[in-house]
């Protein structure tokens, strides 16, 4: 891909053109209880590990946000591997906990999720108590970053919880992922950070309960002007992929470009029939296939063999 057409990705409808150039702000609440959430002190401390190798990383390598994440790595073994931290929590208390993952390869894979384990101990040490998934993560959504979440209820006498990364690889295969943007808070928590500006969110109208004349239930904030409705933005481009098979075929080379568009609406984007372009003189324009929709704050890739950009 030519460098100099690295911020001209063209989007083009019927009723006019969109170009951007910058990525969304991610938003990562005050209210973490976890240290170091998004490896940005470009360490793994405090995080631990169980099995496997695990190494910051930095772009070309997928980053969900800021400057860095993390790449857990198979040991050749069929074990279940995990990156861990340990969280004081109050018994009883309720808690949500959510992170950002990337997979590479899917076949590679059994499953993919968080675990909290609970322990009495305040340094989780000793016998667990008994552990709490979340749902895991949809092996079929490659080369694109998804969110896994979770909320729980300490158990009686806990008072340590251990936040799980885990990794389960297929038989036979040694996998990697990416981690980024965990999150571990108090469930009372939600929402007491203020809400990220490129995505407005309605702010309910109180309205006496001993009227009858009909009000609107919520007001929403205005648009902040600077990104239209139903936009969708450049979020990453990859011009030169150096030694991972992004496109999951079996080979490290030009064909792992790739262009990343994010949807920062809060409802999902229908870009059928939307075209894809780099400047002027450049490649043919891609014309994005009918009925391909961006979920909601989610991302789509368009791999250099898919679109033929380069």
């Amino acid at each position: 891909m030519r460098h100099k057409h690295l911020l001209w990705v063209v989007l083009c409808v019927v009723t006019g053109v969109f170009i951007f150039s910058a990525a969304p702000t991610a938003d990562m609440q005050a209210s973490n209880l976890l240290a170091n959430p998004g490896f940005e002190n470009g360490g793994l401390s405090p995080w631990g590990k169980h099995g496997g190798s695990a190494e910051i990383v930095s772009a070309p390598d997928p980053v969900y946000n800021g400057t860095f994440a993390v790449r857990h790595i198979d040991s050749s073994s069929n074990s279940t591997k995990y990156l861990r931290q340990n969280v004081a929590v109050q018994a009883g208390s309720q808690y949500e906990y959510g992170a950002w993952v990337f997979i590479p390869v899917a076949d590679q894979l059994d499953a993919v999720y968080l675990r909290i384990a609970w322990y009495n101990n305040s340094d989780c040490s000793g016998s667990q108590q008994s552990v709490t998934n979340s749902s895991h993560a949809d092996l079929a959504q490659m080369h694109s970053w998804q969110e896994i979440t979770g909320s729980a209820t300490a158990p009686s006498g806990a008072s340590c919880a251990q936040l799980r990364l885990m990794m389960d690889p297929a038989t036979g295969m040694d996998p990697f992922i990416f981690w980024d943007d965990i999150v571990f808070r108090g469930k009372s928590e939600v929402g007491a950070t203020s809400t990220p500006t490129i995505i407005p969110t309605p702010t309910p109208t109180n309205t006496p309960t001993t009227t009858v004349t009909p009000t609107p239930s919520s007001t929403p904030t205005p648009t902040p002007t600077s990104i239209p409705a139903h936009s969708i933005l450049l979020n990453e481009i990859l011009p030169a992929p150096k030694s991972i098979d992004f496109d999951g075929n079996g080979q490290a080379d030009s064909h792992d470009e790739y262009i990343e568009l994010y949807n920062p609406q809060s409802l999902p984007i229908d870009i059928g029939g939307w075209w894809l372009d780099d400047a002027d003189g450049g490649s043919s324009p891609y014309h994005i296939p009918t009925s391909t929709t961006i979920p909601a704050h989610g991302f789509l890739l368009f791999f250099r063999n898919q679109t033929g950009i380069i």
